[in-house]
């Protein structure tokens, strides 16, 4: 089966110089995220971070000629080894984080399957759609980058 043009996943395994639960004590912090991440915008949180129920809200702002919108509502969670959300926004799929401990570090692995819901993306994209996997990937290299070196100076 051919996957939409329209479709956008991503599926990696990163390894951490610390602890799953120190890992997920960090992510807590959301209002941190703008300070790790700068691709991210206007960052809001509703409910208790990284349990059912909750959602963060945010802005995409990549090196393209676009803006994104995003929420991730938690369906569910087991701190501190993984939650699931529900992506809506410009973006509407799943997502899953998963934390393993490797010692000395631990595994952080991340996947989304999610569709470009955005019109204005979507009458674009099959022009654009490499330009929108290097963003993707732009971006999850600025997060990892961003969240080791906030680690190292924690």
């Amino acid at each position: 089966m051919v996957a939409s043009p329209f479709d956008v996943s991503y599926s990696g395994a990163h390894r951490f110089d610390a602890s799953a639960e120190d890992l997920w004590r960090e992510l807590s912090q959301v209002h941190r995220f703008e300070s790790w991440w700068p691709w991210m915008r206007d960052v809001h949180l509703d409910g208790e971070a990284l349990t059912p129920g909750s959602a963060i809200s945010f802005e995409i702002d990549p090196p393209v000629p676009f803006k994104m919108t995003i929420s991730v509502a938690v369906t569910d969670a087991k701190a501190p080894e993984w939650i699931v959300g529900e992506v809506s926004g410009d973006l509407s799929g799943t997502a899953r984080l998963e934390l393993r401990d490797d010692p000395p570090s631990a595994v952080c692995t991340v996947a989304w399957d999610v569709e470009i819901a955005n019109r204005g993306i979507r009458r674009v994209i099959h022009v654009a759609r490499p330009v929108l996997l290097w963003a993707q990937h732009w971006a999850v290299e600025i997060a990892l980058h961003g969240f080791r070196d906030h680690l190292r100076r924690r």
